[in-house]
């Protein structure tokens, strides 16, 4: 008796979930931007080290959050940090944050 194949929407998760054996290039670039929240995560081993990332796939993401001014690159030193656009979107963070209690 043959069997039925499965929906393609069968393999789409429900709710917006994700399956845990694949990461978004999203949750990737997220990951590396925190690794650089350390100063001394500035060059591209150390990033992708502490990103848990191979080399290859975090230079190919630090090339995307530096055209859209997320990430700098010092052409001399090759060391990579943050860029504006974190400092423009934790400021508008700030802003919208209230330090008091809630009671």
């Amino acid at each position: 008796m043959p069997t039925a194949n499965p929906s393609p929407l069968s393999a789409i998760p429900i709710g917006g979930e994700s399956r845990p054996e694949s990461t978004s290039s999203v949750q990737k670039a997220c990951r590396i931007l925190r690794a650089m929240s350390d100063a001394k995560n500035a060059r591209l081993t150390d990033i992708a080290r502490e990103a848990g990332l191979d080399k290859a796939t975090t230079l190919r993401l630090l090339d995307v959050l530096t055209r859209d001014g997320f990430v700098t690159r010092d052409p001399t030193t090759k060391h990579y940090s943050l860029g504006t656009e974190v400092f423009v979107l934790g400021a508008a963070a700030q802003s919208r944050f209230d330090p008091r209690p809630v009671v």
